[in-house]
């Protein structure tokens, strides 16, 4: 699917959303929801620091505040922590989540809608 705005970016993030966890704790991410999670990277080879909620519980807000901006730049975190790895490339739904970090500009202020990414 082509992304051509943010409907289309929701639209894949949203059907995608379990392969997209998945991904997070392929590369590392601690997955898990309990108060011990709270403690995480904020970029891959730096020490754990704590924050108000664990990673799962974070994603999920975000999602559901469609907070695009603050996702992305965790999404992105995850996809170069994944190009380190190498067999990322057959992780069910990787297509998907590398369109999603790609496609990030419809969220940019000045994107128009019905105009695709410059390539």
């Amino acid at each position: 699917m082509r992304i051509n705005n943010q409907g289309d970016w929701w639209y894949l993030c949203d059907t995608n959303w379990e392969h997209i966890l998945d991904i997070f704790g392929n590369v590392g991410a601690p997955m898990g929801r309990t108060p011990e999670d709270k403690f995480w990277a904020d970029r891959r080879g730096q020490p754990d620091v704590e924050h108000p909620k664990c990673l799962a519980q974070t994603l999920e807000d975000l999602r559901k505040a469609r907070d695009g901006n603050e996702l992305v730049g965790l999404f992105g975190k995850a996809w170069l922590a994944a190009d380190d790895m190498g067999d990322n490339i057959a992780w069910a739904g990787w297509q998907v989540f590398n369109d999603l970090c790609r496609q990030a500009w419809v969220f940019h202020e000045h994107a128009d809608a019905n105009v695709a990414a410059p390539s």
